[in-house]
């Protein structure tokens, strides 16, 4: 019978909860040494061994019958019906060697204490030395039940004498650690009752939600009985980061909050149930689009509340619907309705992004260059450092293919350090090497500033390659801006204070407002192709152009216009005021080598000194 069985069997000791042990004059309870054991590098308590189940105090207790009989170890045995050992724990002085070997004398028989005074003249063990030649022990039994085992001190040194006072208080320290093992034992018991209960009434044991198997069921139940239902599936934007900083402790207290914030966000309208890591779902009876799409809006404005846990404020997003990669592309606090077109596209984005993940592990990823010059004279200013994917099957892939499923994946972040690293080490050799002035640009992602650390990295990146602050400038998009307004600000300005350039992309494109020029510490507005493209023919995108360059101008920021293929592009900017452009009339992204041998920065011609 299994000792779990064995303890479950017999009846609870009839003693006082309180045991308490003198020595001297002081006295020593179980209150005392009942604090909880931390776990240390080899295991739950120190010196203990024989690991079939741990019991949390017993250490302390065996560390403590050390000192009061002033003996190097202390051993408790737990044995089988057969006399097997089954739980072995012993102090900290002894080798586990040595404790198998002070197990090997008989068992003790009957309730009282066993006393060796000196084994070898005893001959207790004939034509061997004993590892112990001072023994005593007592049967840790339970009153009108079986013996569990034992509890055993245990001394190289021999001893003329065991007091009647000292084998009181073995007994009395055997009842403490009997109590431990029930105490243990009700636990167990209870904690494997608990979760058989779970099971049984199928909740989450974290949030009690129902859980996966619950949801099925009642969603069977509906189509059984042939009524609409709806189902909305959701997980959460940044759990992952609160994760990673905090410590999964945290992140289960965020999903416990969560959880309450979705049933009062449902108003009692569906079944709210927990699938599993951050993902929850919400299983609407009787409910079409209409509804559903109502309920996805109203658990979007829940989620516009920041979560407290700890003193710490944490902002968290949720994507909601079964195409659940779709509605994350278009940033957090939005929705989508499932359309069953949806799970192949889905199904081609996980496995792109298996791809991307092979594809940081092989160092498939490139950087291209395009240059930025002087729309005066012609001559280089910078570059903007571009990504590309040497695919070992489908050759050179541009961003387009590619850039949207790796900004939505885990290994994002990585990737953009991996940039800015290279971009930046490439920007001190030109700079060494003809271009002292150069300056380099790199596009920020979101999983960059969603992690947190943003300052921190490209200050180290900069200390690390030697690229002065003013020869970095940082791109970020109008979507970044509005996305993670809440996280990006404070980095950047950061940055800004240290002497990094900061570029707003594709400015005129989105929905940023003009506060946003106010509030963020930015340098330079970059013209989108798409107006310059179009000012030649157009006297709106010419307008937009001219009022871009205008809030350039008003707000002290440099102007740089993207996407110039034409001499008479050229010619109409620099007739506005525009300083800077870049574009396939100046050099298409190119490799480094082909870069450095155009603009002679590989030992050849130096180019012209830039303006200023």
């Amino acid at each position: 019978m299994p000792i779990t069985a064995r303890m479950r069997a017999a009846p609870r000791q009839a003693h006082p909860r309180l045991v308490r042990l003198r020595v001297g004059e002081q006295s020593v309870s179980e209150a005392d040494i009942a604090a909880p054991e931390r776990a240390g590098p080899q295991g739950p308590g120190e010196g203990e061994s024989g690991d079939e189940t741990s019991f949390p105090a017993l250490s302390r207790l065996l560390a403590l019958a050390t000192h009061l009989f002033d003996v190097p170890a202390v051993l408790v045995s737990l044995t089988g019906p057969d006399g097997q050992v089954v739980r072995v724990a012993h102090g900290p002085a002894i080798p586990a060697a040595e404790a198998c070997d002070g197990l090997r004398h008989p068992p003790v028989a009957g309730d009282g204490v066993d006393v060796v005074l000196d084994a070898a003249a005893e001959g207790r063990r004939p034509g061997r030395a004993p590892a112990f030649r001072f023994t005593a022990a007592v049967p840790l039994r339970a009153p009108d039940g079986p013996a569990l085992g034992s509890l055993r001190i245990a001394d190289p040194r021999p001893r003329a004498a065991f007091p009647a006072a000292d084998r009181a208080t073995l007994r009395d320290l055997s009842v403490l650690v009997l109590d431990h093992l029930e105490l243990h034992r009700s636990a167990l018991s209870r904690r494997a009752t608990e979760e058989h209960l779970l099971r049984l009434a199928r909740l989450d044991p974290l949030t009690g939600l129902p859980d996966r198997s619950a949801l099925r069921g009642s969603l069977d139940g509906l189509l059984a009985g042939d009524r609409p239902a709806s189902v909305l599936v959701l997980d959460l934007d940044g759990f992952k980061e609160v994760n990673d900083a905090l410590g999964r402790g945290a992140g289960d207290a965020v999903l416990r909050l969560v959880a309450e914030r979705l049933l009062g966000g449902t108003g009692g309208a569906g079944t709210v149930a927990r699938l599993g890591g951050d993902e929850f779902a919400i299983l609407l009876a009787d409910a079409g689009e209409t509804e559903a799409d109502a309920m996805a809006a109203a658990l979007t404005r829940a989620f516009s509340e920041p979560f407290l846990h700890d003193g710490h404020v944490l902002h968290l997003g949720t994507s909601i619907g079964i195409a659940l990669h779709q509605a994350k592309a278009e940033g957090r606090h939005c929705h989508r309705v499932y359309r069953p077109a949806l799970r192949e596209a889905q199904q081609q984005v996980r496995r792109l992004r298996g791809a991307l993940h092979d594809a940081v592990r092989r160092g498939e990823f490139v950087l291209f260059y395009q240059p930025q010059v002087s729309l005066a004279d012609g001559s280089l200013v910078g570059a903007e450092a571009l990504l590309r994917w040497r695919h070992p099957r489908d050759g050179l892939l541009a961003p387009a293919a590619f850039l949207a499923t790796l900004e939505s994946s885990s290994c994002a972040a990585e990737v953009g350090d991996w940039v800015l690293d290279q971009a930046c080490r490439q920007a001190v050799r030109w700079r060494a090497r003809g271009a002292p002035g150069f300056r380099i640009g790199v596009n920020l992602s979101a999983a960059q500033f969603q992690r947190g650390d943003l300052a921190e990295t490209v200050a180290r990146t900069l200390v690390r390659t030697g690229l002065p602050p003013a020869g970095l400038e940082l791109e970020i998009t109008e979507t970044i801006v509005l996305r993670h307004d809440d996280v990006a600000l404070a980095p950047l300005a950061r940055l800004r204070a240290l002497g990094v350039g900061i570029a707003f992309d594709d400015y005129g494109t989105g929905y940023a407002s003009l506060s946003l020029l106010k509030r963020y510490p930015l340098t330079r507005l970059k013209i989108d192709r798409s107006f310059v493209t179009g000012m030649t023919s157009s006297r709106r995108d010419e307008t937009i152009v001219r009022a871009i360059l205008q809030l350039g101008h008003g707000f002290k920021l440099d102007v740089i216009a993207e996407g110039i293929e034409t001499e008479r592009e050229h010619a109409r900017l620099r007739a506005k005021g525009c300083r800077e452009g870049q574009g396939f009339l100046f050099g298409r992204p190119m490799p480094a080598e082909a870069f450095a041998a155009r603009y002679g920065l590989d030992g050849g011609t130096p180019v012209p000194a830039a303006a200023q």
